[in-house]
């Protein structure tokens, strides 16, 4: 039997963007902006984070 040498490495990234991930594909930004209309640059779903489209 043979055996690999993987690479493997790992590092806290903490809950945060799994929970931005999540948010993203429920569409939550989009909801807050439906149900909150203003007439700013930003949105009221970002809390003035960039958000990509």
């Amino acid at each position: 039997m043979e055996l690999q040498s993987l690479n493997i490495q790992a590092s806290d990234v903490g809950f945060l963007p799994i929970v931005s991930s999540f948010v993203k594909k429920m569409g939550v930004v989009e909801e807050i902006n439906r149900l909150c209309p203003g007439e700013t640059d930003v949105s009221a779903g970002s809390r003035g984070q960039r958000i990509d489209n």
